[in-house]
């Protein structure tokens, strides 16, 4: 829920730094990478529950201390989901580098 006040500081933060045709760049780009950070935290939810089910059910159930509770179970879940979606920006991010000159087609 805070994302958008985080996004708006980082964006009052680098704003003066940057040149116009940065900044033309940059806020397309936000909005892009939003969309593209959800859609792979989205898509890697599948995923995610599947192996959580598998390792929940390789625990051994005749020792307590090896019984998962409810709150690891589903806090496995999120490292996997944010490292999922920022993975889905990597185009985002070769694109940006290519269009500021970062990046050419030959490296």
């Amino acid at each position: 829920m805070a994302s958008p006040v985080i996004i708006y500081q980082i964006w009052a933060f680098l704003a003066p730094a940057l040149y116009e045709r940065e900044k033309r760049l940059m806020v397309p780009a936000l909005a892009v990478g939003v969309v593209l950070f959800l859609a792979g935290a989205i898509a890697c939810l599948p995923v995610a529950a599947a192996r959580r089910a598998e390792g929940a059910a390789r625990l051994p159930t005749h020792r307590p201390d090896a019984m998962i509770t409810i709150d690891r179970y589903f806090g496995m879940g999120d490292p996997v989901r944010r490292g999922c979606g920022l993975v889905a920006e990597l185009p985002l991010v070769v694109t940006i580098l290519a269009a500021l000159g970062i990046v050419t087609p030959q490296f």
